[in-house]
C-alpha cells in the first residue's frame, strides 16, 4: 500500500508537473540532490539498524504477545524508508530534477516492497 502512494505521487508529479528526464546523470550534482542522496542513505541505514536492534530485543520467536511490537518494528522501517522516497521525490519535482534522486527513490521503493515479511 505505500509503494503505491509513492508511484501515484511520481506519475501524477511526471504528467502534471514535469515529465521525468533520465538524460543528464553525468551531470554535476548540485547540493540539494546532496541532500537527497544524504538522506536516502541515512534513513537506509537507520531503518536497517533500528529494525535489527528491535528484532533483537524480542527474540527470534514470534508468539502472540510480541507480535504489536514486531508490527511497531516494521512500521517504523517503512515510514523511514517511504519518507526518503518522497523527500528524493520532491526534490526532484519542485527543487533539482536530477535523475539520481528518481532513481534512488525507486532503488528505496523497491526496497521498501522487498522488506514486506513474509508469513509461513
Amino acid at each position: 500500500m505505500l509503494c503505491i502512494g509513492v508511484l501515484s505521487m511520481i506519475l501524477a508529479l511526471h504528467f502534471f508537473v514535469q515529465p521525468i528526464k533520465l538524460s543528464g546523470l553525468d551531470s554535476d550534482i548540485g547540493s540539494m540532490t546532496m541532500v537527497g542522496l544524504c538522506v536516502g542513505s541515512i534513513c537506509l541505514l537507520l531503518s536497517n539498524v533500528i529494525f535489527g536492534k528491535k528484532l533483537k530485543a524480542m527474540g527470534t520467536q514470534v508468539t502472540s504477545e510480541n507480535l504489536v511490537e514486531l508490527r511497531g518494528a516494521y512500521l517504523l522501517r517503512w515510514m523511514l524508508l517511504e519518507g526518503a522516497c518522497l523527500i528524493n521525490v520532491l526534490l526532484y519535482f519542485f527543487i533539482e530534477p536530477h535523475p539520481i534522486l528518481i532513481v534512488v527513490a525507486l532503488l528505496l521503493l523497491l526496497l521498501l516492497y522487498v522488506s514486506k515479511p513474509k508469513i509461513n
